[in-house]
């Protein structure tokens, strides 16, 4: 609603790609946009096919992971998608949206670059500079990112507005206290992106490193900001809250105020006591948990304000290959982030990663 023109989320009833390009045209828009992720970039490319061939003045602009990593995925689409956001895109896919529908060259102002080859140590800085990609003279090019792109602070973002029928059915898996017939789920960040730098990881294709690639300021929230959007969703009936912060427990301190203010505003009925919470940490080192001020007596304050379930990414069974990784941790240090969260009771949830 910060754009002047109407916006429409679709939410496909079915899986037909077909069924599914009928809805998006019979609303007669002038931009699409297309959140792909890689399992299913195949379907997205495929999508925006059937949207070119029944109407090619619709441009088709498509973001997520998979095009942050990948922007090669324009040359692919054979001309079918017009423009990959590179990162997080409140500000820039806004200002994308308004060029177009006044006409406007999206490029104007906006240097454009070669994106260097797969395997270029270059090539992760030069995406984190770019705010998208487009195909200019059969290849993909990177537009830099510029000063209307930035954002001041996390704080500076408005709190989403939710519509309960898309939360319908929106569930988090069985391994919650609340069963999956019963749980309305919602997504929330307190922080964008992860200071690890993990060699294989994506996030700082989307976020730029240490999560700071589209803020001036913090990239942040405060507490008195996530418990604000906290106090909002409880209202709305959500009762299940995915904290999808590449690295909940980057930094004890915040985690562990956080952790308090969620159970003060529960015990204030600010916040139903019902509502459960999960997030995705990191096995940190003994060392490590000393410099982010982190305790593994700080499981039990996230029992008490409501979180039953922790994920790590576990990525190897291997310590060498942990090594080659660029990961803190060891095996050894995940048993003991293991087995005090199992002394709290709370779930836990692994990744890994295979191939």
């Amino acid at each position: 609603k910060e754009f002047y023109h109407e916006t429409k989320r679709i939410t496909p009833a079915a899986p037909s790609l077909e069924t599914l390009t009928s809805d998006i045209l019979e609303r007669q828009p002038k931009v699409v946009g297309l959140e792909v992720m890689s399992c299913y970039e195949a379907n997205a490319r495929e999508l925006a096919r059937k949207i070119k061939e029944r109407n090619p003045n619709v441009k088709i602009v498509v973001g997520g992971y998979h095009p942050s990593g990948y922007p090669e995925m324009l040359k692919e689409s054979n001309g079918n998608i017009d423009f990959a956001i590179l990162g997080a895109g409140e500000k820039t896919l806004m200002c994308l949206v308004q060029s177009i529908l006044r006409g406007k060259n999206p490029l104007e102002g906006r240097q454009l670059r070669v994106l260097p080859r797969l395997g270029d140590p270059k090539r992760r800085t030069a995406i984190n500079q770019s705010a998208y990609a487009v195909m200019n003279n059969g290849e993909v090019q990177l537009a830099e990112r510029i000063e209307t792109d930035l954002i001041a602070s996390f704080d500076n973002l408005s709190i989403p507005r939710r519509k309960m029928e898309y939360q319908d059915g929106s569930v988090s898996g069985v391994l919650a206290r609340i069963t999956p017939d019963k749980q309305v789920m919602a997504t929330m960040q307190t922080r964008r992106g992860c200071d690890a730098g993990c060699t294989y990881c994506a996030s700082s294709n989307v976020y730029g490193a240490k999560g700071r690639k589209l803020f001036y300021g913090s990239n942040v929230r405060s507490v008195e900001n996530v418990i604000k959007e906290l106090v909002y969703l409880s209202d709305q009936g959500i009762n299940f809250i995915f904290f999808t912060d590449p690295t909940f427990n980057e930094d004890g301190d915040y985690m562990e105020k956080l952790a308090k203010e969620i159970t003060e505003s529960k015990k204030q009925g600010k916040i139903s006591q019902e509502m459960a919470l999960y997030a995705m940490f990191r096995p940190f080192s003994k060392e490590q948990m000393i410099k982010r001020g982190l305790f593994l007596s700080q499981y039990s304050t996230l029992k008490e304000a409501g979180f039953t379930r922790i994920a790590f990414g576990v990525e190897s069974p291997s310590d060498e290959v942990l090594k080659f990784f660029e990961r803190t941790n060891t095996l050894s240090d995940l048993e003991e982030h293991l087995s005090k969260i199992h002394d709290t009771g709370m779930f836990t949830r692994g990744f890994m990663m295979y191939g």
